[in-house]
């Protein structure tokens, strides 16, 4: 079942418990498994429902998980792969250093390698016998940020939570995080959506520069938002000085 965490609330709750009821008629009357496959784990869909996030791993319907998988981003060397079966069928070259420029970017994040090189064959339409170089890769990568097409847009509106937002404060000003239990369930859930990824160190940083540079921006457009509708209230004639945070 894709996108299961598209649903919310009562429907949500409803899928979930006809998964849990189903169980017991095994196999002969129900699926002896069922793939749920979303950006969210299901100890999380208990927030989605309107729980509590404190009880994410709470009492079913919610304890219908028997093992999660998060599949992983691509490698350099399978990003070359998977450019090399466009090349083998269209003779279309990414020269290694335009490769590497993608890898940089994204760090092997699925969508948005296929996105770049989506921008750069469909919509920038570069010559087959033209080399896709580092120069195509940075211009779909700025056109990409400026279309900001569903999947980032749906990274900008997880910027609204409570939970994200606990993450990512810290990151983007370079601070410790705070160490309690709702913080560590927050961090996981952070990076179960792929928004922030660990240092060597153990500490975390936004997954990948374009997300950054996205987050950055968005973070940026509240800041006037909310700056301009302060300002029309009047509710006061002072200066107002705002400054946003974002990692290097």
């Amino acid at each position: 079942m894709d996108e299961i965490d598209s649903l919310e609330g009562a429907t949500l709750v409803r899928v979930l418990s006809q998964l849990r009821t189903g169980f017991e008629y095994r196999p002969s009357a129900f699926p002896a498994s069922v793939a749920l496959c979303g950006l969210r784990d299901v100890r999380h869909y208990k927030v989605a429902a309107g729980g509590s996030p404190e009880l994410s791993g709470g009492p079913s319907p919610f304890n219908v998980i028997v093992e999660s998988l998060r599949l992983g981003d691509f490698t350099l060397d399978e990003i070359h792969d998977l450019y090399s079966q466009h090349t083998a069928e269209t003779d279309r070259v990414f020269t290694d250093e335009a490769v590497e420029q993608v890898h940089r970017l994204a760090t092997g994040q699925p969508w948005l390698v296929n996105a770049l090189a989506a921008e750069i064959v469909d919509r920038m339409k570069v010559p087959v016998t033209e080399p896709v170089s580092v120069e195509h890769v940075n211009a779909a990568r700025e056109r990409i940020i400026q279309a900001r097409p569903s999947h980032l847009d749906s990274l900008v509106r997880r910027l609204q939570e409570p939970a994200v937002r606990r993450v990512l404060e810290p990151v983007l000003a370079s601070t410790d995080e705070p160490a309690d239990l709702t913080c560590s369930d927050d961090r996981s859930y952070a990076r179960d959506l792929g928004l922030v990824a660990e240092t060597p160190d153990g500490g975390l940083r936004i997954a990948n520069p374009i997300y950054d540079e996205v987050i950055a921006r968005a973070l940026a457009e509240i800041v006037v938002r909310d700056r301009g509708r302060f300002q029309h209230r009047g509710t006061s004639s002072a200066p107002t000085a705002v400054s946003t945070c974002r990692t290097c």
